[in-house]
């Protein structure tokens, strides 16, 4: 699926808002169901049985993240095994709501 033209900072910036106001929760639900590509650092990692969940690190131009990836091979499998906090991570996904002022990206792949 093509990529959507999404402004993540701005995304960022809303995110950290301490209230969630009526323009907050608009703005979320216009970027719900959008395709993005991020590259984001990884805080933890968990395996599930099928899938793997990462919670990422927000940074001031990157809004926190919660993934759920989906290893299409061994390999990516692998990886993903074996991923550490602080290590760096391209995801393509679709954005499925927010949790904790991260945004939920399921499903999410490895690029």
């Amino acid at each position: 699926a093509p990529v959507d033209m999404i402004n993540v900072c701005e995304l960022a910036k809303i995110l950290g808002k301490k209230n969630a106001d009526v323009e907050i929760l608009n703005k979320i639900g216009k970027i719900e169901g959008k395709i993005v590509e991020l590259q984001l650092q990884v805080f933890v990692a968990t395996h599930m049985s099928d899938h793997y969940r990462i919670v990422t690190i927000p940074s001031a131009g990157i809004p926190g993240a919660l993934l759920t990836l989906y290893p299409k091979n061994k390999v990516e499998s692998e990886f993903l095994e074996n991923i550490k906090t602080g290590h760096t991570i391209k995801i393509k996904g679709k954005i499925n709501g927010t949790l904790m002022k991260r945004i939920k990206i399921d499903p999410a792949i490895i690029i």
